[in-house]
């Protein structure tokens, strides 16, 4: 039952918000739903990004590109192969008729071709890439923040309900999403990841 449950509400204020004023203003919310709840307002400075969070990012972009070269290198295999059993199909179509039996075709793909490792990837990231270096850095402190203060302050508690960030729009690479998500639940136990529909209504009046 949820009758001896203490409830912990973490929330980020940005740099041009009052964090005082919101607190107060979640615990009146809270006060009129009738739910009793620890209000934390936790302070995110953009200016002052640790290391390892470049470092993390770093690690993410390289690990995007590998994937990117994998895909790339998987396609032009997959045409290769294609084009190779097509003219196959050709040449041993001509001589069906005269009894020749038409051999198996056996399609081998070179290991070393279709999944190259980190080492054979150049580490340089591409423009594009770097462009978007000082988002997916910000994205990337946040998560981690976020993760850091869950385990310093709720690291023994028995479920963690976490605002899932909303997913990429159509196009854009997921893999960035996935490694948001993973560091933000990093380390965590019992993460339940919940996102409305933006269509729910929730009221102060019964």
């Amino acid at each position: 039952t949820w009758k001896n449950t203490t409830v912990r509400l973490f929330t980020f204020a940005q740099t041009d918000e009052n964090p005082i004023l919101m607190k107060k203003d979640l615990e009146r919310f809270l006060y009129h739903l009738r739910i009793e709840a620890q209000v934390n307002v936790m302070e995110i400075d953009s200016t002052e990004i640790e290391p390892y969070v470049y470092q993390r990012t770093m690690k993410m972009e390289e690990r995007v590109k590998m994937l990117k070269e994998m895909r790339k290198n998987e396609k032009i295999t997959d045409i290769q192969a294609t084009m190779d059993e097509a003219v196959l199909e050709r040449k041993y179509s001509r001589v069906d008729g005269m009894g020749f039996k038409k051999p198996s075709t056996t399609t081998i793909i070179d290991p070393s071709t279709t999944t190259p490792s980190p080492e054979r990837i150049i580490p340089n990231i591409s423009d594009e890439q770097q462009q978007q270096i000082p988002y997916t850095v910000a994205r990337m402190h946040t998560a981690l923040k976020l993760n850091q203060y869950m385990r310093e302050r709720s690291s023994n508690a028995q479920l963690l309900v976490v605002n899932l960030p909303g997913p990429p729009e159509v196009g854009q690479n997921d893999t960035y999403y996935m490694e948001f998500i993973e560091a933000l639940t990093e380390g965590l136990p019992r993460v339940l990841l919940v996102r409305g529909s933006g269509s729910e209504v929730v009221t102060i009046y019964s």
